[in-house]
């Protein structure tokens, strides 16, 4: 019946466990903006500069693919620190606490 209602157990979250999860949030953010630093670095030293004007002048097509590109790119990393931050939480609490993490209780059997 609680299963029904959306009804769960409540599982309190351990000093390692919360430690473990900023390590690993400030590990994302960190990996995501450098990424995103990098490629803005890359893309100003070829054009040899970038400006609202600039990208105004160019035509349709290439400011359309521009915007698809640099979507993809965001999409893509966003799925890379969804994963590195479900695997890298579990690795932090198992080799620097020396954690393991629970497995789910199993379902009672009717």
């Amino acid at each position: 019946m609680d299963e029904e209602l959306g009804l769960h157990e409540v599982r309190w979250v351990t000093h390692e466990e919360l430690l473990a999860k900023i390590l690993c949030g400030g590990l994302v953010v960190s990996l995501l903006l450098t990424i995103i630093g990098a490629i803005l670095s890359v893309i100003e030293l070829r054009a040899g500069g970038l400006s609202a004007a600039g990208f105004v002048a160019l035509p349709f097509s290439f400011k359309f693919l521009i915007i698809a590109v640099s979507l993809l790119v965001f999409f893509i990393l966003l799925a890379f620190t969804a994963f590195l931050w479900r695997k890298g939480y579990k690795l932090v609490l198992k080799y620097v606490f020396g954690v393991k993490e629970e497995a789910p209780a199993a379902p009672p059997v009717e």
